[in-house]
């Protein structure tokens, strides 16, 4: 079992946010507007989710947050991530919002974690 099954946990904020705790992390998420051209506007068109990880209250850019992170955890805190995104955008978009969520591939190289005959 990663080590990080008994260090991650999600807290819901006054606001209804959720943040996400892993370790000495706090992680919350931001949202990054999409943006195409139609009949010569931008209009936003969808949202990324963004991981942005705190320590001590004190940004930590995520590359670093990220890079610290053992390999044998990774695949839970990035699942962590992705829970936070869903949540936080329940309760920060629009109901008609689309969300994209990023998640690394290299998790799924083989025939087992693919879930391939």
């Amino acid at each position: 079992m990663p080590r990080s099954m008994g260090l991650a946990h999600i807290a819901r904020q006054d606001d209804g946010t959720a943040v996400g705790i892993w370790g000495g992390y706090t992680l919350k998420s931001a949202f990054q507007p999409i943006f195409s051209f139609r009949e010569g506007r931008l209009l936003v068109t969808a949202y990324e989710g963004l991981i942005r990880p705190f320590r001590d209250e004190q940004p930590v850019g995520p590359g670093t947050f990220f890079s610290s992170i053992p390999e044998v955890d990774r695949f839970q805190v990035e699942t962590l991530a992705r829970t936070l995104h869903l949540l936080n955008a329940g309760v920060s978009l629009s109901e008609t919002a689309s969300l994209f969520v990023n998640f690394d591939p290299s998790h799924f190289v083989d025939a087992v974690s693919l879930r391939l005959p």
